[in-house]
């Protein structure tokens, strides 16, 4: 291959392959790395949904632990309020019974102190004889809801002296005593 021409056409062709392998080569690293940009792209997207569906397996399961927590107190208030509603039904029914308790206690002691007035009304109005030595007298008395009677003695021991004693019986089933002395000068 001495001739010129032929070594010259055949460097065309030696070039015009190297181009041709070198824009093949060029294409293909060309496709090769948009492929491998798009495939990185992809890769970062599946990665990103792994990761989305990753948060949202989690937070799917705190939004269970968060039901669950949820339906557990909603129990727990339900038992707490039957128990709570137990108590104060119990709390309530003592305490009507404690006032009503505290009403007749009340009413006995005002019962005893409207008929102890009365005894004392009734001991204060036995009238008593000035003229003799010794006197006997009987009184009655009523406040409100009490009544009394009573009974009393006077006695005139000397010309300056003089001493009195008195009961009474009242409807709260009570006796009342008094007594007294007086000195005249």
């Amino acid at each position: 291959v001495n001739d010129p021409q032929t070594l010259i056409n055949a460097r065309k062709t030696d070039t015009t392959r190297e181009n041709t392998e070198i824009a093949n080569e060029s294409k293909t690293a060309v496709v090769t790395n948009a492929m491998e940009k798009e495939l990185d792209e992809k890769i970062t997207a599946v990665k990103k949904d792994a990761d989305a569906d990753e948060r949202m397996n989690k937070l799917g399961a705190k939004a269970g632990d968060i039901y669950t927590y949820a339906q557990d107190t909603n129990t727990k208030m339900g038992e707490y309020h039957v128990h709570s509603e137990k108590r104060f039904n119990t709390l309530e029914t003592e305490m009507r019974q404690n006032f009503g308790k505290l009403d007749n206690k009340i009413n006995q002691v005002g019962k005893r102190a409207n008929a102890g007035i009365a005894s004392v009304m009734a001991m204060s109005n036995i009238p008593y004889g000035n003229t003799g030595r010794f006197s006997v007298g009987v009184g009655v008395g009523q406040y409100n809801n009490g009544s009394a009677i009573a009974i009393g003695a006077q006695a005139k021991m000397t010309e300056n002296i003089n001493i009195r004693a008195s009961t009474g019986w009242n409807n709260a089933e009570n006796v009342a005593l008094g007594a007294g002395i007086a000195v005249d000068w």
